[in-house]
């Protein structure tokens, strides 16, 4: 009993700390709105979830589906980066040290944290439900509300796919390797896998057997819905569109009554909150009590024979004298450009361990010796996702190692570090795409070169202003990773800042994207001037 009411106060604080943030509710707002555009209105361009042009119409049973489906599939990937922060945030903010000198148990710690991490994505679901209620009203297609059709899908299947997701963040932070940025990537590429393979297995065939193993519960009601497509339109093919999806035309609708919820369904997603509870006590193993000892702090070597009694001993008294600090210099002649920008670019390779310079040179000969087209679609993509890290920690250096007050009080830190930062950052990009942009000479496309340079001049920038305004580099690394998912790897035009697809730079999209370009510098300039003032 005494247990559960630790586990619980542990979980309602994290809790109650995390909702009262501002942030907070303009997350709730952005779920509000997510919920609104999984169903697009019937003009317009675009389609969230469809079958090869079908859809059902907007009634309670469709929008709880699709609902459930896609909130699973969105909160599966962003969930996990808006949570996994509970340990280092008290660890930050010394919370951690209190909690480490009460006899809290290290499982309690985990699983009430988890149970935080998912009662926050909890409320984000109830938030997506409401707005796809109040947008079914909307659209006007089906006036009527079925409570448990519109809820249920959610309950069932969304769910236990968030309680994983809390677990598996709370794992993540307790292992060391995984704690930072690596451990987003890491998590990033098993998230696009597994939609890979959902997605691949819903398409394969209309007659899919759940299995145990579909984490997300997307295979369930795709195979229903596919079912019903088959039924009303004998010519349908299997295919799935799940995400923004532009539509070459109006769809035909249909009407679908609803999932059928078999008890080994059920069960199945029961199993799925276990599994999720076993991952929360397994994060116990590697939690290390906030102990610098099995941190990343490590105790100071002992001193040796002798040196106790030397530093005993009393020091001789110093007179006072009187010190003269050289002033700043004022002439134009003192700030060494060069110098200064090196000095960024190794701050910024400082921790670049060997072998990541080696993959860098890997894809730098591959871009250049493989076939133009190979080189564009296989390799390209991969050229501006490795130094994701590096640019990861543009902006947020300063405050992450307590060196703001040092930099800000530099002479002229806006005119000086803060576009040599982006600079070094410009440089990284062109210098690992040098091998694609050798070949654009050769092959003489000044088109695709020009989209090249304006990447390179894009990337650092939204790094820069993301880290200044958020503080943190999961912002960046998120933005970034679905920019790079949706525009580089599946060539959308509107979002491909690489410029791999032939209709990005049909549509003009580099000089689209210089106008961004300068915005975010704009932005990023005015947020490193409001962290000087203050």
């Amino acid at each position: 009993m005494i247990l559960a009411r630790i586990l619980y106060q542990l979980m309602l604080a994290d809790f109650l700390e995390r909702i009262r943030r501002s942030s907070f509710l303009i997350t709730l707002g952005s779920m509000v709105l997510l919920g609104y555009y999984f169903l697009p209105a019937p003009s317009a361009n675009y389609a969230v979830l469809s079958f090869e042009g079908y859809r059902g119409i907007y009634n309670s049973a469709w929008v709880g589906g699709a609902v459930a489906i896609l909130a699973s599939l969105w909160l599966s990937l962003v969930g996990f980066f808006l949570v996994k922060n509970t340990v280092e945030r008290d660890l930050r903010t010394g919370t951690g040290q209190i909690i480490a000198t009460t006899p809290v148990p290290r499982p309690l710690y985990t699983l009430g944290k988890m149970l935080s991490n998912f009662a926050v994505l909890a409320l984000m679901v109830a938030c997506i439900v409401i707005s796809a209620a109040a947008t079914q009203l909307v659209r006007g297609e089906d006036l009527h509300i079925d409570l448990w059709a519109l809820v249920g899908p959610s309950l069932l299947l969304t769910l236990p796919t968030v309680a994983v997701v809390s677990a598996v963040a709370i794992l993540f932070e307790t292992i060391g390797w995984l704690r930072r940025g690596l451990g987003n990537i890491v998590y990033a590429v098993l998230w696009a896998a597994t939609v890979v393979i959902t997605v691949t297995i819903a398409t394969a065939t209309t007659h899919i057997t759940p299995a145990i193993d579909d984490v997300t519960g997307l295979l369930f009601p795709l195979a229903q819905m596919q079912a019903a497509v088959k039924a009303m339109f004998p010519q349908y093919g299997g295919g799935v569109s799940l995400g923004a999806d532009v539509k070459g035309g109006p769809l035909h609708t249909f009407v679908w009554s609803g999932m059928q919820w078999p008890v080994e369904i059920i069960l199945e997603r029961l199993f799925w909150i276990g599994i999720a509870l076993v991952v929360a006590l397994l994060a116990a193993l590697f939690f290390t009590r906030f102990d610098p000892a099995r941190g990343r702090l490590r105790p100071l070597a002992a001193a040796p024979a002798g040196e106790s009694e030397r530093t005993e001993q009393p020091l001789p008294e110093i007179a006072p004298a009187s010190v003269r600090l050289t002033p700043l210099g004022a002439s134009p002649g003192s700030f060494r450009l060069g110098q200064l920008f090196l000095s960024e670019l190794r701050l910024m390779l400082s921790k670049v361990p060997w072998w990541w310079y080696l993959v860098a040179l890997g894809l730098i000969i591959a871009t250049l010796l493989a076939p133009l087209d190979t080189a564009r679609q296989t390799f390209y993509p991969f050229v501006w996702l490795w130094p994701l890290l590096i640019w990861s920690e543009m902006g947020i250096r300063e405050s992450r190692y307590r060196t703001n007050q040092l930099v800000f009080s530099t002479s002229h830190p806006l005119l000086r570090q803060f576009p040599l930062q982006w600079a070094a950052g410009v440089c990284i990009a062109l210098v690992t795409a040098s091998g694609m942009a050798v070949h654009f000479l050769i092959s003489g496309d000044p088109a695709s070169l020009l989209a090249l340079i304006l990447g390179a001049l894009f990337i650092p920038a939204l790094a820069l202003i993301l880290g200044i305004w958020t503080g943190t580099s999961k912002f960046f690394e998120l933005l970034y990773l679905l920019l790079w998912y949706i525009g580089a790897l599946n060539h959308l035009p509107a979002l491909d800042y690489m410029g791999i697809s032939k209709n990005a730079l049909a549509v003009q999209m580099p000089f689209l994207l210089l106008a961004v370009i300068v915005l975010l510098l704009v932005g990023a300039y005015v947020g490193r001037w409001r962290q000087i003032r203050i």
